[in-house]
Parts: structure tokens; C-alpha cells; sequence
């Protein structure tokens, strides 16, 4: 196998329910005695589908989530792990519920019955499992999208938008630029 090929036949993150902690602590759901019931969003956009979670932190180290897969109630603990910050304050991390992992990460994910990491479910990114060209058409994409233009390569390349300085436009033209030009192949030049 070449350097630029993928295998394709792992799932991706974009197709499980995923639960993230920096929503958990956006919302103070690690306060002693805080319970939540609501949806767990799932990322794949395209099915709408969404499960309905308690979350329960039963102190600011442990969480308990609790939802039903196929009609059978499932329930377990998940600690919660603490890193300290550069300018103060800590950075809350899930510990992967597996017991023989026990990673640190941020967000768990829902493959069968059980929420653990992405590394214990098999998964991948979506950018791993593609090729460096369309890689390359989703950042230029991002970068338009992000000045409120189309999305389309081929269309012509969007305005400044009101109340943005000019060096923030030309940096993020110029990099919409660079990955547009070595997704079609052209290779920079240098001019002398």
C-alpha cells in the first residue's frame, strides 16, 4: 500500500451516539447530587436519531449514565478524571468505563450496549478514513463556509464579510487557496 491509501472498512465516530465532557461541565452536571435526563445528540446529522440518557454525578469524580438499548435498561459508572491547567483551574476527562483501558479522553461513544472510548469501540476519525485530496476540499470548504460563501471549489471565492480586519480575510483566503490548489495538484511555485 502506498503512503495516501486508507482502508476503508473501519465505522467512524460521525455514526455513534457520542457524549462529551466539556458539555457535561459547560452545564455543571459534576455538581454532587446533579441529575440530567435528556437526549444524548448523536453527530451523524443525516438520521436525526437521538437516545434518551440520565446522566447522575454522584460526586465531582464519578457519573452515572443510565438509558435503555432495545427495551433492557443498562446503568453503570463512569469516573471522572481532573488535569490541571496552565493558568489555573483543571480540565475535566472521562476514564474509559472498560476495565482494561481506562484511557483518559473527552468524549465516549455508543457502539452496542456500553459508552466507552473511541479506541476501545474500533473507531476511527472521518478525516482518517479519507484520501488526502478530499481532506484538502474539507478544509478549503470550512474556510468558505466560514466566510459565508458556497461550499463549491468552483465557485468564486466569498467576500470579506462585514466587521472581519482584512488580515484575518487574507490569512484565511490564502489558506482556503494553498489547499485548494494542491487538492486540484498544483504545486507552489517560487518566484525569484
Amino acid at each position: 500500500m502506498g503512503k495516501g491509501s486508507r482502508i476503508h472498512s473501519k465505522l467512524t465516530t460521525n455514526h455513534c451516539f457520542s457524549l462529551e465532557i466539556h458539555w457535561i461541565k459547560k452545564h455543571d452536571f459534576l455538581q454532587k447530587g446533579c441529575t440530567v435526563k435528556g437526549n444524548c445528540q448523536q453527530r451523524f446529522t443525516n438520521s436525526g436519531r437521538s437516545l434518551k440518557t440520565s446522566i447522575t454525578s454522584t460526586n465531582a469524580k464519578l457519573i452515572t449514565l443510565t438509558y435503555k438499548i432495545n427495551g433492557e435498561k443498562v446503568s453503570y459508572s463512569v469516573p471522572v478524571d481532573y488535569s490541571a491547567c496552565n493558568f489555573g483551574g483543571e480540565r475535566p476527562w472521562f476514564r474509559c468505563p472498560n476495565i482494561n483501558c481506562k484511557k483518559r479522553v473527552g468524549t465516549l461513544f455508543l457502539r452496542g450496549q456500553y459508552f466507552l472510548c473511541r479506541h476501545c469501540h474500533g473507531l476511527a476519525y472521518k478525516t482518517q478514513m479519507m484520501s488526502q485530496q478530499f481532506r484538502l476540499l474539507e478544509k478549503a470548504q470550512k474556510v468558505r463556509g466560514k466566510l459565508g460563501g458556497d461550499l463549491s471549489t468552483l465557485s468564486p471565492f466569498p467576500a470579506k464579510p462585514k466587521g472581519m480586519h482584512w488580515n484575518t480575510y487574507y490569512n484565511l483566503k490564502s489558506k482556503a487557496m494553498r489547499n485548494e490548489d494542491k487538492m486540484w495538484g498544483v504545486t507552489e511555485m517560487q518566484v525569484f
